[in-house]
């Protein structure tokens, strides 16, 4: 097989990472915003849930806690062949609630 079969390839592969990239970003910043209105709704205040990028992989921190990343993908699946994942924003909110649990046991 030739450069052009593997540069075709390539170029169809480009092009679906690039789409699955921008389908993730735009997940990410609906699940977001939407947590950030709830919390600001519920206590007045803005806490800023941070999402970072290397350029390779996303981060989703609440006050420097790890919340998701898109490397280590903890979602549960939501089919039985494993192949799409639950919603970024419910699993997001899981994990929020998870650590502020912990947080509320802290006493100084």
């Amino acid at each position: 097989m030739g450069k052009i079969f593997y540069l075709t390839i390539l170029l169809a592969l480009t092009k679906w990472l690039c789409f699955k990239g921008e389908k993730m970003i735009k997940e990410i910043e609906h699940a977001v915003q939407s947590i950030e209105q709830d919390i600001f709704e519920q206590t007045g205040v803005e806490y800023n849930i941070s999402v970072t990028s290397n350029g390779f992989s996303r981060f989703v921190k609440f006050i420097g806690i790890d919340l998701w990343n898109s490397d280590d993908d903890m979602r549960e699946y939501v089919d039985k062949d494993e192949t799409e994942y639950e919603p970024l924003e419910t699993f997001l909110r899981r994990q929020l609630n998870d650590e502020l649990k912990k947080l509320r046991l802290i006493k100084v």
